[in-house]
C-alpha cells in the first residue's frame, strides 16, 4: 500500500503544534495573555506536544508568566502526574527500567546502552525499536535509527523518578557511560558523564590528556565548561589539570585568572613529584606566560620564556614544543633581525607546527613566517604563504586567525588590492572581538593598516574612526609602552596624510623621539614618522636619521624596511634641492620593489612622489614600473602632498598636465592627440577612419607615429601610457 501511495500516515511530526498553532491554542483556547517569545520558549519546551501544552496553560501562575516558562519542566506537578500515570505506569517493569536507567543520557543508542546497562550485546537496540513504535516519547536522530533521544518533558519526568527510587545506581550508570564514550574516543560526553558520577580522578586524568588538543581545535567554551564541574579546591591544588585551565584562561583572554591559577600550580608543585611531571608542569607554564606576554607587546619576555618551555617541555609534548618554537620565533619581532639563521628558525617552526596536525598553530606559524618574508621585502613568497593558509585553515576556529587575516591584510593593501584586502583586515577584527588570544601588536598593525586602506580611498575620517576604534578596544588593557607609541606615531602619519602639519607636529615634539637615540626596530615607524615631519620641515636632519635606519635594515635583511626608507630620502633629497640625489634613491627604490609588486609604499607619499616618479621614468629609469605606479595614483581630487602643504589638485591630473610633452622623445600633434583618445575610447583602425573621415592607412600611419613618440608597442601600452600622462 506503501508503494502504491496509499496509505495515509499520520506521526508525531503530524500532530505536533507549530509555533503558530501553539500561539492560537494558548491565547485562545486557554486564555493565555503570552508574548511571542513566551509562546516560542513553551513551544520548544513541549516539543510542540499538545497535551503539554495544556497542562503548562493548567499550570501557569497569572502574574508569572516568565519565570514559569523558565522553570518549566517535566517536574511540574501536572505534567510528572500525567506521563508518571498514563504512560510510566503502564510499561511492564523491563521496559520502565530501561527507560529509567537511560535517562541519563543525552543521547541514545544500542550499543550505549547495552554499556550503560551491563545487558548483553543487541538488547538495547530491540528495546529502542519497540519504545520507538509505541511512540514512547522517544526521537530518532538519524534515518538508520542509531541514535535516539527522549522528549525534554519525558527525559526530566525519567530522571526525577530513578533520583527518587534508586539514587544509589547513578553514579555507576554515569561512570559506565564515560567508559563507552572514552573507548570511542568522544571526548566531552566522557568527561561530562565521568563529572556526574563526581568520579572527578577520572574527569581529571581525561582533561589533563586531551584538554590542551580540544581547545586547539575551537572547543574552548566546552573545555570551561567542563571545569565548571569541578570542586575549586581539586583544581587549585593540581599542577597538570591547574595548567589545563590556565590554558583555556589564556586562550579566553581572561589573564588575571590564568596568571592566578599559575601561581597555584607553582605552589602545590611537590618537590616529591617525579621529575619528568616537574619538568612538564613548569615547562607549561613558562609557555603559557609566554603566550600571555603577546597582551601586552613584550617580545622579550616572550622570547625568554618560550627558550624555557622549549629546555623543560618533553621531546613527545609535540604541542607544546611546536607552540614554544612558534613563539621563539618571535624573536625577529623584537629584533628585527631576519636573516637566513633567523628565517632558517621559523621555517622549522612552521615545519613542526605542521607535524603536529594542529590547524591553529599552522595558522600562527605560518602567519609568523609570512610577517618574516614581508620584513625581507619578499612580498610574492608571503603572499603565497598566507594565501596556502587562508586555503587550509578553518576560519571557524580564532586561534591565529588575527595574525594571518591581518598579514595577508596588510600585504594586499600594499599591493593595492582594497577590496581583498579589507575582507582579511575585517576578518581578523572580528576575530579579535571574540574568544582568543589578543596579541597587542598585531591588533595594532591591524587596525593601522585598515585605517590606511580606508585613507588611501579617500575616507579621512574612516581612517581616523578606525584608529579610535582600536583605543576603545585596547581601553580595558594593560598595553605596552611600545603599542601605545606605535598607534600614535600611526595617526601622527594620517594627520602628515591628510594635510594638518601642526598636529603632526606636536605629536614630534612631545614624542620623546631622540634623533641621536640607538635605533631599535621596535621603534621603526615611530622614527619613520618622525622623518616624514622632519621632511615637510624642510629639515636635514631627516636625512641623518634615514641614513641610520637604513644601515640597521640593511644589516639584518629587511628590505621591506629599506625600501620605504629609500623613498623617504628621495623625498628628503626632493625637499632640500637635490634632484639627483632624490632619483638616486628612488631608483634604488624601485629596483628593490618592481619584482615583489610594491605600490602604497611609494604611491602614499602623494603628489610629490609622482612628480619624482614622471622625472624617473623621463630618465628611463624603470620605466614601465614607474608608469604602473604612477596609473595606481588615479585622479581624485584634493589629495593632499603628505609634507603638510595644502591640498592640491588630482595627483596625477592638473599638477602632471604641465610635465606631460616633456616626458615624451617628441609632442604629439592635434590630429594624433585625438586619435590617441579615439583609442583609449576602444575604437578600432576602421572606426577611427569613419569617424574622423581619413583612409584607413592614414590611421595606421598616425597609429605608428603615436606609438614611436610614446615609447610603446602595442595599443595596450600606449593606452596605459596615456592615463598615466593624462594625454588622453
Amino acid at each position: 500500500l506503501r508503494a502504491r501511495v496509499a496509505v495515509c500516515e499520520v506521526r508525531a511530526a503530524d500532530l505536533r503544534f507549530t509555533t503558530e498553532e501553539a500561539a492560537v491554542f494558548l491565547r485562545d483556547v486557554m486564555g493565555l495573555s503570552v508574548s511571542a517569545d513566551e509562546v516560542a520558549a513553551l513551544e520548544a519546551r513541549t516539543e510542540g506536544w499538545i497535551v503539554g501544552l495544556q497542562l503548562a496553560g493548567l499550570s501557569v501562575s497569572a502574574g508569572d508568566m516568565a519565570g514559569f516558562i523558565a522553570a518549566f519542566e517535566g517536574t511540574d506537578r501536572h505534567i510528572l502526574d500525567y506521563l508518571r500515570e498514563e504512560v510510566l505506569a503502564r510499561q511492564r517493569p523491563a521496559v520502565e527500567s530501561f527507560l529509567l536507567r537511560t535517562s541519563i543520557l543525552d543521547r541514545l543508542s544500542g550499543p550505549l546502552c547495552d554499556a550503560v546497562l551491563d545487558e548483553a550485546p543487541t538488547g538495547s537496540q530491540l528495546l529502542l525499536e519497540e519504545i520507538e513504535r509505541r511512540n514512547l516519547f522517544l526521537i530518532p536522530l538519524d534515518a538508520e535509527r542509531h541514535w535516539y533521544r527522549y522528549h525534554h518533558l519525558f527525559a526530566d519526568l525519567l530522571r526525577h523518578q530513578l533520583q527518587r527510587t534508586q539514587p544509589t545506581v547513578i553514579p555507576e550508570l554515569h561512570r559506565r557511560a564515560s567508559a563507552w564514550y572514552e573507548q570511542q574516543g568522544i571526548l566531552d560526553p566522557a568527561i561530562r558523564h565521568a563529572l556526574a558520577a563526581t568520579d572527578f580522578d577520572r574527569a581529571a586524568r581525561l582533561v589533563e590528556q586531551h584538554g590542551v588538543l580540544a581547545i586547539t581545535r575551537g572547543e574552548l567554551r566546552t573545555v570551561l565548561g567542563w571545569f565548571d564541574g569541578f570542586p575549586a579546591g581539586q583544581v587549585r591544588t593540581s599542577p597538570l589539570l591547574g595548567t589545563v585551565y590556565a590554558t583555556a584562561l589564556v586562550m579566553a583572554d581572561e589573564l588575571e585568572r590564568a596568571e592566578a591559577c599559575l601561581r597555584d600550580a607553582e605552589r602545590h608543585l611537590s618537590s616529591d613529584a617525579p621529575f619528568a611531571e616537574v619538568a612538564f608542569v613548569r615547562g607549561r607554564i613558562a609557555l603559557l606566560r609566554s603566550i600571555m606576554g603577546v597582551a601586552t607587546g613584550d617580545f622579550a619576555r616572550i622570547v625568554t620564556l618560550a627558550t624555557e618551555a622549549l629546555r623543560l617541555l618533553p621531546a613527545h609534548d609535540m604541542w607544546g614544543r611546536s607552540v614554544a618554537q612558534s613563539f621563539a620565533a618571535h624573536a625577529f619581532r623584537a629584533s628585527g633581525d631576519v636573516s637566513i639563521d633567523t628565517e632558517r628558525t621559523v621555517v622549522e617552526a612552521a615545519r613542526q607546527a605542521k607535524a603536529a596536525g594542529i590547524p591553529a598553530l599552522m595558522r600562527v606559524s605560518l602567519g609568523v613566517l609570512g610577517r618574516l618574508y614581508v620584513c625581507q621585502g619578499r612580498l610574492r613568497r608571503a603572499g603565497a604563504q598566507f594565501s596556502e593558509a587562508a586555503q587550509a585553515l578553518d576560519a571557524r576556529i580564532p586561534l591565529g586567525l588575527p595574525m594571518h587575516a591581518f598579514g595577508y591584510g596588510e600585504l594586499l593593501r600594499e599591493w593595492n588590492e582594497f577590496d581583498k584586502a579589507e575582507v582579511f583586515l575585517t576578518q581578523g577584527i572580528e576575530a579579535l572581538t571574540g574568544t582568543n588570544v589578543f596579541d597587542a601588536h598585531v591588533a595594532a598593525e591591524g587596525y593601522i593598516a585598515l585605517a590606511r586602506l580606508r585613507q588611501a580611498r579617500g575616507d579621512a575620517g574612516g581612517a581616523m574612526g578606525t584608529l579610535d576604534a582600536f583605543a576603545v578596544l585596547a581601553q580595558p588593557r594593560d598595553l605596552g609602552a611600545t603599542v601605545v607609541a606605535l598607534v600614535a606615531a600611526a595617526r601622527a602619519h594620517l594627520w602628515l596624510m591628510q594635510g594638518n602639519l601642526g598636529a603632526a607636529r606636536r605629536w614630534a615634539d612631545s614624542s620623546g623621539l631622540g634623533l641621536e637615540d640607538p635605533v631599535s626596530f621596535l621603534r621603526e615607524r615611530e622614527y619613520l614618522t618622525l622623518a616624514r615631519v622632519l621632511i615637510a620641515r624642510t629639515s636635514r636632519t631627516a636625512l641623518a636619521l634615514l641614513d641610520r635606519l637604513l644601515q640597521d635594515a640593511e644589516a639584518y635583511g629587511r628590505l621591506g624596511s629599506a625600501i620605504e626608507i629609500l623613498v623617504l630620502r628621495a623625498r628628503a633629497f626632493q625637499v632640500l634641492g637635490n634632484p639627483a640625489g632624490a632619483l638616486q634613491d628612488l631608483g634604488r627604490a624601485l629596483a628593490l620593489g618592481e619584482p615583489e609588486g610594491y605600490v602604497r609604499v611609494f604611491v602614499d607619499e602623494g603628489a610629490a612622489m609622482a612628480t619624482l616618479l614622471r622625472r624617473a621614468y623621463a630618465l628611463g629609469i624603470a620605466p614601465e614600473y614607474a608608469i604602473r605606479l604612477l596609473g595606481a595614483f588615479g585622479n581624485r581630487s584634493a589629495d593632499p602632498d603628505p609634507s603638510g602643504s595644502a591640498p592640491q589638485g588630482s595627483t596625477i591630473g592638473a599638477s602632471a598636465r604641465p610635465e606631460a610633452a616633456s616626458l615624451l622623445v617628441e609632442q604629439l600633434t592635434g590630429r594624433e592627440r585625438e586619435i590617441l583618445r579615439l583609442i583609449v575610447a576602444g575604437a578600432s583602425n576602421q572606426e577611427i577612419a569613419k569617424r574622423l573621415f581619413v583612409a584607413m592607412g592614414t590611421v595606421k600611419a598616425h597609429i605608428t607615429h603615436i606609438f614611436n613618440k610614446l615609447g610603446v608597442k602595442s595599443r595596450t601600452q600606449a593606452i596605459a601610457k596615456a592615463k598615466a600622462l593624462t594625454l588622453d
